[in-house]
């Protein structure tokens, strides 16, 4: 299997979403901020048509991820390419927001 270029992730905090540019196609992850303490993961842009999109979709994800721990944040994933990582990646399950 051959290993994808290392990308630069970057946070656009005024709209809200975590991206890198893959072949002239910006891949992101979007996010609502309910508060300091709540980000919501709402949706991801990572064709499929990109070659390893799915290791791409998990490089941001973990990104993100890390970024939010950092801010001793929590989070709810709305969108299911978050959820899916969190399956496979249960170290991560700690951030998970649990209102009651």
């Amino acid at each position: 299997m051959e290993r994808m270029t290392k990308v630069m992730i970057r946070h656009n905090e005024e709209e809200r979403k975590f991206f890198t540019t893959v072949e002239g196609v910006e891949c992101n992850l979007k996010y609502i901020k309910w508060n300091d303490l709540v980000w919501d993961f709402i949706s991801s842009f990572i064709p499929q048509t990109l070659k390893q999109a799915n290791e791409l979709r998990s490089t941001i994800v973990e990104y993100a991820l890390n970024f939010v721990k950092t801010k001793n944040a929590r989070i709810k994933a709305s969108c299911t390419c978050v959820q899916d990582y969190l399956v496979e990646h249960p170290e991560y399950r700690s951030l998970i927001y649990y209102p009651y």
